[in-house]
């Protein structure tokens, strides 16, 4: 046995930050704030003396977007690690 080689018996512990359920609250978070973005945006647009604060609900746009498909991978990459290895 190679020393520093994980033990089958054991499963592997997932940090708390990748968890299902932690990752699952995260996403639906994101979708919130991408609605709330989206309507800011819409309503900024519509008034033409607050135009100039469009930037803040496109900036909410744009970050949640970046967690969504943060995550989108990540949980894409577990899941194809997970299937991977329980394949003969």
């Amino acid at each position: 046995m190679q020393i520093g080689s994980p033990p089958l018996f054991r499963k592997v512990i997932v940090p708390w930050y990748d968890g299902g359920l932690f990752c699952l609250g995260t996403g639906v978070f994101s979708v919130a704030v991408f609605a709330f973005g989206c309507v800011g945006v819409s309503t900024a647009s519509a008034l033409s003396d607050k135009l100039r604060y469009v930037w803040v609900p496109a900036a909410l746009i744009v970050l949640s977007a970046a967690v969504l498909s943060s995550l989108t991978v990540r949980m894409f990459r577990r899941h194809a690690h997970r299937t991977k290895k329980e394949l003969p």
